[in-house]
């Protein structure tokens, strides 16, 4: 995995150099970030004390990469108007006796193993989550404090989209190598979760069956029978991504004909790229000709 770090002029190299986490880092001068600097890579970190003047000026970039399915870790809280969906606010924080919870959601798992307490601290002193709170109506929280503040969150992957990941303030990873702390099990997870991900993502798909929510679709992807050789999709997540991992696209019976008609231009690149197409469902004049 690639994993391009946003350089600021900070001494970080100890914290994020490859060897350590089992990736290969890219060091991108924040001044410097282009698009093409940052596309080849998997995940995108942003680490503390980064320059958000100068990455509100590469906004655009950033906002692209993750539009374009990559991967971002923000570990510094989010400059203002960095990205839709997540933003960082200041609220007045008693960080010394601050105490965290872990909110029950699909992504809990990105906190198995971490010690809430060690979280906290930096070397054993405390106040390492500094004062802010993430707000976003679409994110997920993985992290709160005894206050009600999200001090770290997930915004999901849209259609065709990557990930973010932020905190409010908390340095990740530490200092330590110690792969016990907090703090690097916290980070562990989430590059384990990264990879994963990714990984599924990279796996061709051989047969694609594009469905159309009803009961008989769903039936047919839950079947013993066809569940594991066929991987479904539904109509309105149709894209060029999508199919281009297909050897052969399906449109079953009882399909939304008036939207796949819509959807004919996607079809016919894939089939003329070479992907095979069956239709099972004619009806009507969705297809052309």
């Amino acid at each position: 995995m690639r994993v391009a770090i946003i350089d600021s002029g900070t001494d970080l190299q100890k914290l994020y150099r490859g060897e350590r986490h089992g990736y290969e880092a890219v060091w991108v001068e924040v001044e410097r970030m282009t698009h093409s600097a940052i596309a080849p890579c998997d995940l995108l970190v942003i680490p503390p004390g980064s320059d958000n003047t100068l990455l509100a000026a590469k906004r655009d970039c950033l906002r692209d990469f993750v539009r374009l399915d990559g991967w971002i870790f923000s570990f510094d809280g989010l400059g203002d108007g960095l990205f839709d969906g997540l933003k960082w606010v200041h609220t007045a924080t008693n960080y010394r006796t601050q105490v965290f919870r872990v909110p029950d959601s699909e992504y809990s798992f990105l906190l198995d193993g971490v010690l809430l307490d060690g979280l906290a601290c930096k070397d054993g002193v405390r106040g390492w989550w500094c004062e802010g709170e993430l707000l976003g109506d679409e994110s997920v929280p993985l992290l709160l404090d005894d206050g009600g503040r999200v001090v770290a969150a997930l915004l999901p992957a849209r259609r065709g989209s990557g990930v973010l990941v932020a905190t409010a303030a908390g340095r990740l990873p530490i200092y330590s190598e110690d792969p016990a702390l907090a703090p690097n099990v916290f980070f562990s997870n989430l590059l384990a979760y990264c990879r994963e991900e990714r990984r599924k993502r990279a796996e061709p798909v051989t047969h694609l069956f594009v469905h159309s929510g009803n009961w008989a679709h769903r039936s047919f992807l839950t079947s013993d029978e066809f569940g594991s050789i066929f991987s479904g999709v539904h109509w309105s997540c149709l894209d060029h991504s999508v199919l281009a991992g297909a050897s052969s696209i399906w449109v079953p019976w009882e399909s939304n004909t008036r939207a796949m008609k819509k959807l004919w231009p996607l079809l016919d690149s894939a089939v003329n790229s070479g992907t095979g197409l069956v239709v099972e469902d004619p009806r009507g004049d969705w297809m052309p000709d």
